[in-house]
């Protein structure tokens, strides 16, 4: 009986001890070593604190392990110009923000305004007066777009794809990335010339040569109507 008894004892010990423990986990988690107190975000300077703290329904004081990390970052990717967010906790009290932002390539006009798209065919928001962007033309722009839709037209996300593809000193270049209704794309140049670009193959050649040719007229002050890369170990300047 007196061994029965110590084990029961000892059960009862334990039991107790992990009792304690629990409790005294709880009750720290749920000091203010755990509360929000800070919000850093980075990657963007479109999203404030506040805008935080009103799309996602988070508090300040709310206890961090309250918190459903995946869906505060599935509410924050809402946002059309949010690619990807990456949210920690940050002990004592701190929640870290880290988003990667959509990266603008192009501009489409609908409903009489310039709107940015990524090259993906994301319409990310209004263009602002002093931005300056290549323009995407062509016959299945919408005609009205809101930001957060998905321009989803194969010839036209493929001049989006060229965009983002182009080098920087060629972009400096040009005007405008149009996409014919036969399929093709046509390039218009600062200067109103017209470049035969074709279809997205060996863009990186075509882009060379044409860089190449746009220097040679530009030194020799020529005006050329059309100038045809479509295959660029052929280019053709009239």
């Amino acid at each position: 009986m007196a061994v029965q008894r110590s084990r029961a004892e000892r059960s009862f010990s334990l039991a107790l001890c992990l009792f304690a423990v629990v409790l005294a986990l709880h009750v720290f988690l749920q000091s203010s070593f755990f509360r929000l107190e800070h919000l850093v975000i980075e990657g963007t300077d479109d999203l404030s604190a506040g805008d935080f703290l009103a799309l996602t329904g988070v508090e300040y004081g709310q206890n961090l392990y309250d918190m459903n990390l995946p869906e505060l970052e599935e509410r924050v990717k809402e946002l059309p110009f949010v690619l990807s967010v990456h949210i920690q906790r940050r002990l004592p009290g701190s929640l870290k923000v880290s988003v990667t932002e959509r990266l603008p390539v192009a501009a489409v006009v609908a409903g009489g305004h310039f709107w940015l798209v990524d090259k993906e065919g994301h319409v990310i928001g209004p263009k602002a007066p002093t931005e300056s962007f290549l323009v995407v033309t062509g016959p299945d722009i919408p005609s009205r777009l809101e930001p957060g839709e998905v321009i989803d037209s194969p010839a036209l996300r493929t001049a989006f794809t060229l965009a983002g593809e182009l080098p920087a000193h060629l972009q400096l270049e040009l005007a405008e990335i149009q996409c014919a209704a036969g399929g093709g794309l046509y390039l218009l140049t600062r200067d109103g010339v017209m470049v035969r670009f074709g279809s997205l193959a060996q863009s990186e050649e075509k882009c060379a040569v044409l860089y190449q040719l746009l220097r040679h007229i530009t030194a020799n002050k020529e005006k050329p109507h059309l100038i045809d890369i479509s295959n660029p170990a052929m280019p053709a300047v009239r």
